[in-house]
């Protein structure tokens, strides 16, 4: 077969670069149809040898693709591990979170309760300063009226007192008195030394009786008199 395409080839009959053929000679022409199934089948394995070059460049480029989207899925493969593992912690850190929020519910309850029992209590601790305020304040009325009744009770004391000295001293001075024997020359009382603490009580010379409101004298009178009954009436 060779040598016939050979012999064709080389045929001023034949135009290679056609491939086909034409001749009134029947081996020619039988000749020709064959070089013309083989020039096809050439034109075909070309063509296929062609499409398989594409083929290959494509499939070297779909490697070389391939070979990128591996490593930029091993990339990714680890990226999403990461994202795992951050996703892990957080969510450890949400549900601390969600259990101090429930801690804080449950405190914000129990404060809520302590602050209504504060404010009740407050409301009576208020309710109590006001009537402690209007105690004080009647008491502050009364010791007002207090001050001026001691006051009053001062100055008639004052003038009782004066009274009293002077009482004492007439009643000292007089001759018929009974503390005259206290006269003596180893004991001489002086008119001067006469005062609240050694004055001589004598009920005869003491006109009580014209002390005016003598049960409503105060107490620290009584107990004058009686010391000084106690020191020279004896």
């Amino acid at each position: 077969m060779s040598d016939d395409i050979i012999w064709l080839e080389n045929s001023p009959k034949y135009d290679i670069s056609s491939g086909s053929c034409k001749s009134n000679d029947e081996n020619i022409a039988e000749m020709c149809k064959c070089h013309d199934v083989d020039f096809r089948q050439s034109e075909l394995c070309s063509n296929l040898q062609k499409q398989l070059t594409d083929c290959q460049e494509e499939v070297k480029a779909y490697s070389q693709g391939c070979s990128e989207l591996v490593n930029t899925n091993a990339d990714l493969t680890e990226k999403i591990e990461e994202s795992e593992k951050n996703a892990k912690s957080q969510m450890i850190k949400l549900n601390k979170c969600l259990a101090q929020l429930l801690a804080c519910r449950e405190w914000n309850k129990d404060l809520a309760e302590v602050n209504t029992d504060l404010k009740a209590r407050l409301q009576i601790s208020e309710q109590n300063v006001a009537q402690l305020r209007a105690e004080v304040n009647a008491a502050e009325e009364r010791c007002g009226e207090k001050d001026v009744l001691l006051n009053n009770a001062i100055l008639n004391l004052n003038a009782k007192v004066d009274k009293v000295k002077a009482d004492l001293i007439v009643a000292y001075k007089s001759p018929n008195s009974r503390i005259s024997f206290w006269k003596t020359d180893d004991v001489k009382i002086e008119e001067s030394a006469l005062d609240e603490q050694s004055k001589p009580y004598d009920p005869e010379f003491i006109p009580i009786e014209n002390l005016e409101n003598e049960k409503e004298s105060p107490v620290s009178l009584k107990i004058f008199l009686f010391m000084t009954w106690r020191k020279f009436g004896r």
